[in-house]
């Protein structure tokens, strides 16, 4: 399952959605990031799949330390200050 995610320098999750919802017969909605913030397509975990969007979002950040950011646990490599 892959979700459109929009996030900041920390990596925290900003906006998510089904891209494949974005689309209909009628048209596609396009999202446009503010700026800082970047938008890319990224892969759920395999043991997150099955989980609505929503509950993803509390329980997903962006891992931005690597060559290409990934979804990633909130409770792995994140730090909250």
């Amino acid at each position: 399952m892959k979700l459109a995610v929009s996030y900041n320098a920390r990596g925290e999750t900003l906006t998510m959605f089904n891209p494949g919802a974005a689309t209909s017969e009628y048209g596609s909605l396009q999202y446009r990031p503010a700026p800082r913030e970047k938008h890319v397509i990224l892969e759920v975990p395999k043991n997150l799949e099955g989980k609505s969007v929503e509950e993803l979002s509390k329980l997903l950040r962006v891992s931005v330390s690597g060559k290409k950011p990934k979804l990633e646990s909130k409770g792995r490599g994140s730090s909250r200050k």
